[in-house]
């Protein structure tokens, strides 16, 4: 009875594999018909979708390769490494290579940003002008021409009520200057210039890069004021500056001098030096058949014609 149940089954899965085999001849027979076209039916074989999907994604991946725009593909064979751009690298004549990141090393991303915030509401806050009041009397007037239209960033930043017009045509007073400035030429110190209370600054940002620091501006008439009442007088600042000056000249004076002194020490403790002073050069002296060195007494005789 167990033999007969195998035989009936190995006999059903032997007619299942032959209609299998029909039905793939039957649709490859179908794929090679042609249409009305004379062209063949656009329709895969059973059994090859695996091979012809490989193909197909070599085939993209050929195309991807020989695309110009598309980025390169990393070689596997070649390992771990590290890619560089070297359009942002820099020499930095020490022998590396750095990368230059135009000063954001120094400041984080969010410092800047907080940075250009704060310069935007000092941008807004000096050039905003209150409207004026309806007593004439209460608006702030101009010192020179009683003008009321003062310019809002002296007055704010300086506290001087001065209008636009006035403040073109008199630069001596109310023209701005620089920290760098305000030290050379009026020879003020750090620790004054960074008093507020003292000396009112403005804050700008720095025009040669946007990581340095902010530029301080102070008001020509007040760092007169000030410069002339610590020096008294413009008289006692002119003294100052020619007593600096001459200290620098004296200075590098003596320098120069020391490093001659120098040069010519090492000079004499040359032995060439030693010996070209060690030789005797004759001082000859005529006598009446004879010449004579008044140094060593060395005696030629002459002879006259």
């Amino acid at each position: 009875m167990a033999e007969a149940e195998r035989n009936k089954k190995i006999q059903l899965n032997r007619l299942k594999a032959k209609q299998a085999l029909k039905e793939r001849d039957r649709s490859t027979n179908k794929s090679r018909e042609l249409n009305g076209n004379n062209k063949r039916n656009l329709k895969q074989v059973e059994g090859h979708d695996d091979s012809v999907a490989s193909k197909s994604r070599r085939n993209a991946a050929t195309e991807d390769s020989n695309d110009s725009t598309s980025p390169l593909r990393r070689d596997p064979r070649l390992g771990q490494y590290y890619e560089y751009d070297l359009s942002k690298m820099r020499n930095s004549k020490g022998g590396f290579l750095i990368e230059d990141d135009h000063g954001l090393g120094e400041k984080t991303e969010n410092e800047m940003r907080k940075e250009k915030q704060r310069e935007l509401e000092r941008t807004l806050a000096a050039s905003y002008e209150p409207g004026l009041k309806i007593d004439l009397n209460a608006n702030p007037k101009c010192k020179l021409c009683d003008s009321i239209e003062i310019d809002r960033q002296i007055f704010t930043s300086f506290g001087i009520s001065v209008c636009h017009k006035c403040k073109q045509s008199h630069p001596d007073k109310f023209s701005l200057l620089t920290k760098t400035e305000c030290k050379e030429d009026y020879l003020l110190t750090d620790s004054e210039l960074r008093d507020a209370d003292v000396m009112p600054h403005l804050l700008k940002r720095n025009p040669h890069r946007a990581s340095w620091n902010n530029m301080m501006l102070f008001l020509r008439e007040q760092v007169e004021e000030f410069a002339y009442a610590k020096w008294n007088g413009p008289k006692g600042l002119d003294e100052e500056w020619e007593r600096r000056e001459q200290l620098k000249h004296n200075k590098k004076g003596k320098k120069f001098q020391d490093s001659l002194n120098d040069l010519r020490r090492r000079t004499k403790n040359n032995v060439w030096q030693q010996r070209q002073d060690a030789q005797h050069v004759h001082d000859w002296s005529t006598q009446t058949d004879k010449q004579v060195c008044s140094v060593c007494g060395l005696q030629v005789d002459t002879e006259s014609f």
